[in-house]
């Protein structure tokens, strides 16, 4: 293995004396010192100049300090000679530089806290242990492709010479703990830098947080052709007075914030956030994943009009032209409709397919949604994530989105997943059996084999203002609940009183599974221990066919909901009856109760999860 730079090596040969070698006969290399030293005092006592008294002190430290550096020297040399000959020296620099490769993919240089204690250079370290590993490792540019900004500006620029020609991953994302290297950061050209080797650009990863000025010459520093660039992932800092401050030079610079995009034929990824752009730039026909967003306090044309006026033509334009595209994701970013706009103004402008799309995001008025959703054709089993910010002052907002509702959900919904904050609600809604949600994935991200088809939510700056709760209704009243087998609820504010759960959800007449997770207003057990006036004749529960029930992270050892159990409990046996209930993650129920609700309701089954067992 080769000696480390800095390791204590004993065989030292004195400059003066270096055409002495090593004797066989040499036991140790103690023993070859005491003879090397003894040589070089013989030689250094027989010169005049060697005198340790009077005004030859000076030069005696003098012609030590030079030997002292001769001797390191000669021990760098001789640790080069000595690594020559260990076995790994006999591979050949294109075995080194792939194993390099695989180490530089394993232990990559960390991008947090780099002046903190126990920092590394990870494999960057390997540059440090022989000249001929360092040789190697310097002249091979395939491994300095990513280019380092965590180090500093020096490390960056070094990493841009050593790269050469390579195609090198441009990743600048500075964060808090690269406050140490902030100041040679902002001395750097960024700009500069872009424009310079975008030709041999494979990734571009850019967080911006700067000015007027630079901004500008960012949005500048993309124009160009980039033969190799793959993916783009810009997004400048979402602050008002960033965006402010840059508005009120923009009548003068009406381009100069409006980010240009390269010739990138190969690009695959595009990610844009809080920047201007024309529709038309973003036309790459092998685009596989679109990401383009802003703050809902910037969307689109309401702020900017006078930069670069655009229209739903330019959008579907641009999409059309991006046949391959399998992600997409709108967020505050699709063209304004006018107040006051008809239905036939835009309902001339044909409907575009995207075939190959696996997902869809869209988040924005919902206005704007609606139209974008009218127009914009996806398989039908494509994820749908669709999120709409309605009007406070509008309880007729949701109407716009009924007829998209309608169409995607025309036959039958299987599972439904109902949660509210104050500021919004959200629907996951699976269409199918094979989609259907449980409470196992009901709490969790959508992922791959359980994900619903789409995920549909409203927005609003409180969901208690009076024109919330009708344009939920009409949500539902586009809903086929009549089909719906299986609901999850985590709502605690919408809901306000036991008829508004009959009235958004009293068609589940056929639902067989619900579950109940979190804490819920008392409306909810008042909703599930009351009988309703039937639009049919007559008086019915909520959801009647009901026959599982989970309640999931629920107080199960307060007494009020005790009593409130035990009370529907007895509402249901009169009707069809509860088949189980199964209890997950709730406080424990005290024996008594436990005992006591078995008596009660024998025909019940118990699945009790992180609650006592049968046995006690």
């Amino acid at each position: 293995m080769p000696i480390p730079d800095g390791t204590e090596v004993d065989c030292m040969v004195p400059v003066q004396h270096s055409r002495v070698l090593l004797n066989p006969v040499t036991s140790s290399a103690a023993e070859y010192w005491r003879n090397a030293e003894e040589q070089r005092l013989l030689h250094s006592y027989s010169q005049s100049h060697y005198s340790w008294k009077g005004s030859n002190a000076t030069a005696v430290q003098k012609a030590l300090a030079l030997e002292i550096d001769a001797v390191g020297a000669l021990l760098c040399s001789l640790r080069t000679r000595y690594n020559a000959v260990a076995p790994i020296s006999r591979l050949p620099p294109e075995v080194l530089t792939t194993i390099f490769g695989i180490l530089k993919k394993l232990d990559p240089p960390p991008n947090t806290k780099p002046d903190g204690p126990g920092y590394h250079i990870g494999w960057l370290r390997l540059t440090h242990v022989c000249s001929q590993w360092r040789t190697v490792a310097l002249h091979s540019p395939c491994l300095w492709t990513n280019v380092i900004f965590s180090l500093g500006s020096d490390w960056a620029e070094e990493s841009l010479r050593r790269s050469r020609m390579t195609p090198i991953v441009f990743k600048f994302v500075p964060s808090k703990p690269w406050a140490p290297r902030r100041a040679s950061l902002a001395r750097m050209n960024l700009a500069g830098l872009i424009a310079q080797h975008l030709h041999h650009m494979r990734v571009l990863d850019l967080r911006t947080e700067t000015d007027n000025k630079g901004l500008e010459f960012i949005c500048a520093s993309l124009r160009g052709e980039a033969p190799v660039l793959e993916k783009i992932d810009v997004s400048n800092l979402p602050s008002s007075l960033l965006i402010n401050s840059i508005r009120s030079r923009a009548q003068n610079h009406p381009h100069g914030r409006v980010l240009s995009l390269p010739i990138a034929p190969r690009l695959r990824h595009l990610q844009l956030w809080h920047f201007h752009f024309s529709w038309s730039s973003l036309v790459f026909k092998n685009l596989l994943y679109l990401s383009l967003g802003r703050s809902h306090g910037h969307s689109a044309d309401s702020e900017d009009h006078e930069y670069a006026p655009q229209d739903f033509q330019q959008l579907l334009c641009a999409l059309t032209q991006m046949p391959a595209l399998e992600f997409l994701e709108l967020h505050c970013v699709l063209p304004r409709i006018p107040q006051g706009t008809s239905s036939s103004h835009i309902s001339h402008i044909p409907r575009i397919v995207l075939p190959k799309l696996r997902k869809l995001t869209l988040y924005d008025d919902i206005i704007e949604c609606s139209v974008a959703l009218m127009h914009i054709s996806v398989p039908s089993m494509a994820e749908k994530r669709i999120e709409c910010v309605i009007d406070t002052n509008n309880e007729r907002a949701s109407d716009a989105i009924v007829p998209w509702i309608s169409s995607e959900v025309a036959a039958s919904l299987h599972g439904l997943d109902i949660l509210d904050m104050p500021d919004y609600i959200s629907l996951k809604i699976a269409l199918d059996q094979s989609d259907k949600i449980t409470e196992q994935n009901a709490r969790t991200s959508p992922s791959k084999g359980q994900t619903p088809h789409f995920y549909f939510s409203l927005h609003h700056p409180d969901v208690l203002n009076s024109n919330f709760l009708p344009n939920l209704r009409t949500v539902f009243h586009a809903l086929p609940l009549e089909t719906l087998d299986t609901l999850t609820l985590s709502t605690s504010y919408v809901f306000e009183e036991e008829v508004d759960w009959y009235t958004a959800l009293g068609r589940c007449t056929n639902l067989r599974d619900l579950t109940i997770c979190s804490d819920f207003p008392e409306s909810l057990w008042q909703a599930l221990t009351c009988m309703f006036d039937s639009p049919i004749g007559g008086q019915q529960p909520l959801f009647p066919s009901l026959t599982s029930v989970t309640l999931n992270s629920l107080e199960c050892g307060h007494t009020d909901l005790r009593d409130d159990l035990f009370e529907f409990l007895s509402l249901r046996r009169n009707l069809v009856p509860l088949q189980k209930l199964k209890i997950v993650g709730c406080d424990r129920l005290d024996q008594a109760t436990f005992k006591t609700i078995k008596q009660e309701f024998p025909e019940i089954t118990f699945d009790l999860v992180d609650g006592i067992s049968d046995g006690d």
